[in-house]
């Protein structure tokens, strides 16, 4: 992560912070040999925008459909240990990122994972449902 990552606001979407649960699903979502990752979505503020005004502008680039969400900055994930792998794959929005844990994937990652988003918050846009 460069200096400028740490300027991004970050937004993971849902409500959920449980640590354990966390923990097992992205140990069962990798059992194939995939390095441990979790998505989430961010940009950088536009001039004088406000971090509230990111938010908004993520959740609308990224079409998050939950009711809630969660937020961050660059610079909180790497105080925690992590960083932003900028990686669109096909049809996710330009402003999607991973953050990838460390092997093998523990509790005390997650904990540290989810301690540096704020607790969920209403998502400004209402959250989208997706249309298959």
């Amino acid at each position: 992560m460069t200096d400028d990552d740490a300027q991004f606001v970050v937004v993971r979407g849902g409500l959920n912070r449980d640590a354990a649960y966390m923990t097992q699903t992205l140990i069962d979502e990798t059992s194939g040999g995939d390095q441990p990752c979790l998505s989430v979505f961010a940009l950088l503020p536009i001039g004088a925008e406000s971090e509230d005004e990111v938010v908004g502008r993520v959740c609308r680039e990224a079409g998050i459909p939950h009711g809630k969400v969660q937020r961050s900055t660059g610079a909180r994930l790497r105080a925690a240990g992590f960083s932003l792998v900028h990686e669109v794959g096909v049809g996710e929005a330009d402003c999607h990122y991973h953050v990838y844990f460390e092997t093998p994937v523990t509790e005390a990652q997650m904990r540290r994972f989810i301690e540096s988003f704020d607790p969920p918050e209403p998502n400004p846009t209402g959250g989208m449902r997706r249309r298959s």
